[in-house]
């Protein structure tokens, strides 16, 4: 392998961990939400996310 495409490589790598990071926070935003309104709508929408994800 060319050193050039190892090093696109480990950048898309990072980039797609930052955006798993991104995500889990999102998804504990969304979590402490759902659990100051528990409503229907909050429930269904946390088991789409977790099954997304």
């Amino acid at each position: 392998m060319k050193p050039k495409l190892k090093l696109k490589l480990k950048l898309k790598l990072k980039l797609k961990l930052k955006l798993k990071l991104k995500l889990k926070l999102k998804l504990a935003v969304f979590q402490i939400r759902g659990e100051m309104d528990d409503g229907e709508n909050n429930t269904t929408q946390r088991a789409k996310w977790k099954l997304k994800y």
